[in-house]
């Protein structure tokens, strides 16, 4: 038998028949869960019966049939919530979460609306391991969630601290409304890094038992799994179609990672096209021990991490480069770059070459790097200058050699 919408003329008021079931003033709904777990009034029908949109307008404060709009259930039985969408019309067919209610099941339920700052307020407190051992990310994290108006924050604790930092806010501002996904409703916001380029970042929540971050990385966004903060850096691990990956966002500038020696030009000994002149900056030296570490057992991304925080203090102390951008690796394209779009870079990190290999390995590096910036630059009609930023270990020292190009002209 098909379920019916509403009651024809002549019978009993959908009120009269719920009147039993309702204490005077209570809000509350009395509902049967179907085979799909689907919400039904528990009425003594032969039929089965939709929830009218006008008996919400009659119970729900702030709700209008026909408008659509996020919705908050809790269930009086079970001391849960889910959330859901009504997008219009005349009757509202929520499904129940297998957590909450099987079929057949009976239940109370209060229905309210459910804002952006309702999603925020109530989003539950995260607690984050690190269960598949990442390298330089701490054990645990708890994340709590703030949120005023249209700003948010993420307050991060952690054990244990990683270079002095247990604790640390990070703050964002809300990027649009909610958004109802297969059960789940999120939240889109930003956080501004310390280059001043906003990092998209997600909540998920079910209203229930599920809750997760994401973050955009490459124009899509993946779940996180655990986070670190160390000062300068918010370290997101996050799963990826290939595996498990980090990316970074940068709560401080880099440059107050690394103490630079001086820098002098060199002959450019490299017959590659469009280099026009090389400078080699002696000596740089990691402040922390944690990006020394890093330079000795980090990984690809990680030493690539370093290398262009390297490039970026190197540009911008002795090239006087203002308003660099460091760039996320997964986006592609230029590793560094001016907030004009003036000057383009390109940065690499060696730390293992065989012995008595370093001048080729460099040489071989450096094309690469030069090939890529003359694509960088060909894009850009705003680019003035080009820079390959190469840094190597060298007889225990770590060095960086730039390499200044020029675009086509």
């Amino acid at each position: 038998m098909q379920p019916i919408e509403g009651f024809r003329r002549g019978t009993t008021s959908l009120s009269r028949i719920l009147s039993q079931r309702r204490l005077d003033g209570d809000s509350a709904i009395p509902v049967k869960l179907s085979n799909e777990n689907q919400f039904f009034l528990n009425v003594k029908r032969p039929s089965r019966v939709r929830i009218p949109a006008t008996l919400l307008e009659e119970r729900v404060a702030g709700f209008k049939a026909g408008v659509p709009m996020f919705l908050r259930v809790r269930y009086v039985e079970r001391e849960a919530t889910s959330y859901h969408r009504y997008v219009g019309g005349g009757v509202w067919v929520p499904t129940a979460p297998k957590e909450i209610g099987r079929p057949g099941d009976a239940l109370t339920i209060r229905v309210e609306p459910l804002t952006l700052q309702d999603f925020l307020s109530g989003y539950p407190r995260l607690r984050l391991r690190n269960e598949r051992n990442r390298a330089w990310m701490t054990d645990e994290a708890e994340v709590r969630v703030g949120a005023v108006d249209n700003f948010l924050s993420l307050e991060i604790k952690q054990s244990p601290a990683v270079e002095g930092t247990s604790s640390q806010v990070v703050r964002g501002k809300t990027m649009g409304g909610l958004v109802f996904q297969t059960g789940t409703m999120f939240a889109n916001f930003g956080i501004t890094d310390a280059f001043g380029a906003v990092r998209k970042l997600r909540l998920y929540h079910n209203g229930n038992t599920r809750a997760w971050p994401g973050v955009d990385v490459a124009h899509d966004f993946f779940r996180v799994y655990h986070v670190t903060v160390d000062g300068v850096r918010l370290r997101l691990a996050y799963a990826y179609t290939k595996g498990f990956q980090t990316t970074t966002v940068y709560l401080r500038r880099p440059s107050s990672l690394y103490e630079l020696g001086a820098v002098s030009e060199i002959p450019n000994r490299w017959p590659i096209s469009r280099i026009s002149k090389a400078y080699l900056v002696r000596s740089v030296r990691p402040l922390r021990d944690l990006e020394r570490q890093m330079l000795k057992h980090g990984n690809n991304y990680e030493v690539g991490r370093l290398g262009a925080e390297i490039a970026y203090t190197v540009l911008g102390q002795k090239f006087e480069c203002e308003n660099l951008i460091l760039n996320e690796p997964a986006k592609g394209g230029k590793d560094l770059q001016t907030s004009d779009l003036g000057v383009a870079a390109q940065s690499r990190l060696l730390v293992h070459y065989e012995p008595g290999w370093l001048e080729w390995v460099i040489t071989k590096e450096l094309k690469q790097m030069t090939r890529k910036l003359r694509i960088d630059l060909g894009y850009t009609r705003k680019a003035k200058v080009g820079y390959a930023v190469l840094s190597f270990l060298q007889d225990g020292e770590l060095r960086s050699l730039v390499a200044e190009v020029q675009p086509k002209g």
